[in-house]
């Protein structure tokens, strides 16, 4: 399967392929995949892991298709109905480009009447898509002020370059538990801070394997620094 996605890939960025083409095969394969899961034993994640590469590859072959937005609207909201498998998501902010004013329009409508973990996951993805700082706080924290809230509207802030927000939430994350969640949270901090705030990585990362010492953790921050030279 992963021979498969690789050759999907390269497909997908030769510009020598026929775009149409590409997306349809890419489409096609992405059906068929999750139509496997729906009668498969996933329980080491490889087919999930196989869904999610050829959603990615979908949303990037659909870019260089251009497929029309009212038909791609309605593939994307049959994908969310249709399914047996409920537990995957397309993202409205990777198709945006393509499904245009009328494309979103149609998804948001269909949205706002989705089942309820449906409906939060695409609040949050439209509140990304607006650039609203204050709809991306609401959505994201909406179900209480734990670590792993905090770190996904980091991550959402981050996204529509919203950086110093990122960093206040970022922060908030780590330090409002000494649990995974929240260690997740600072590993997530640190790259916030090598990213965009350089000058206080090493500040950040410090504060974070002071409040988790684990040399793994370390590694997992710096693996750089413990390769063989």
């Amino acid at each position: 399967m992963q021979d498969g996605i690789g050759v999907l890939d390269f497909a997908v960025e030769d510009p020598s392929e026929d775009p149409a083409q590409v997306f349809s095969v890419v489409q096609e394969a992405l059906e068929i995949a999750v139509d496997v899961i729906a009668n498969a034993d996933d329980s080491l994640g490889m087919l999930s892991e196989v869904v999610e590469e050829l959603i990615e590859l979908h949303a990037k072959s659909a870019q260089r298709a251009k497929p029309a937005p009212r038909e791609l609207a309605e593939w994307f909201i049959d994908f969310h109905e249709s399914n047996e498998v409920d537990y995957f998501d397309l993202d409205p902010v990777a198709y945006s480009t393509v499904l245009g004013e009328d494309g979103l329009a149609r998804v948001r409508a269909w949205a706002e009447n989705a089942d309820v973990i449906r409906r939060k996951y695409m609040e949050k993805r439209f509140a990304v898509l607006d650039q609203d700082v204050e709809a991306i706080i609401r959505t994201h924290l909406a179900e209480g002020s734990y670590a792993v809230y905090f770190e996904e509207a980091a991550k959402a802030l981050e996204e529509i370059g919203e950086n110093d927000a990122a960093w206040e939430y970022a922060k908030r994350g780590t330090e409002s538990d000494p649990d995974w969640q929240a260690r997740s949270c600072g590993q997530f901090w640190v790259e916030l801070a090598r990213d965009h705030f350089s000058e206080r990585e090493e500040e950040v990362a410090q504060i974070v394997l002071n409040k988790w010492p684990d040399p793994l953790l370390e590694v997992m921050l710096y693996p750089e620094r413990f390769m063989e030279s």
